[in-house]
Order: structure tokens, then sequence, then C-alpha cells
């Protein structure tokens, strides 16, 4: 069964919410329903997909596992910050 609701929101809100879903290709209720179905998943409306494909998480290159490559990562963000900072790149 699908219920239409009425959300009052801000202007400035719903322009941030209107972009996001045009840089999806998506309406801003189905944005809004996928937000809603991605924090309460169903069996009836199961999530396609992940999380980042709505919030834009993901950039191209492999995924990372922050968990078990923390200590590598904190160290090259590190060094492309001393880089940075001796203008050195």
């Amino acid at each position: 069964m699908t219920v239409q609701i009425t959300v009052p929101i801000d202007d400035a809100s719903l322009e941030r919410v209107r972009s996001a879903a045009a840089a999806r290709g998506m309406t801003v209720e189905d944005y809004v329903a996928e937000l809603v179905r991605l924090r309460f998943p169903s069996v009836e409306h199961p999530v396609k997909g992940h999380v980042s494909s709505i919030f834009g998480l993901v950039k191209d290159g492999e995924p990372t596992d922050i968990a078990k490559d923390k200590d590598k990562l904190i160290g090259e963000a590190a060094w492309q910050e001393y880089l940075e900072e001796t203008n050195q790149k």
C-alpha cells in the first residue's frame, strides 16, 4: 500500500533535495522514498543498491576497507598534507 504524505521543509533544504534528486535522475518524491527505504527496509520494498548511491559517497577507484587499512590511509593523507605544506606537490 502506498500512502501520500505532506512534509514541511524549508526552502533551502528543499532546494538541496531537488539538486540531489536531479543529480541522480530522480524525482524529489522518489529520492525521499528511497531515503526512507534505506532507513527502514522492508520485505515489500527491499533496498536496491547501496546507501552510497543515494548520498554520493562513492568515488571512482577501488573501495577501501578503513578498518583494515586505516594506518596506511592516515599515512598517505599525512604525506600528501606534508607535500602540500612544503610546496612539493
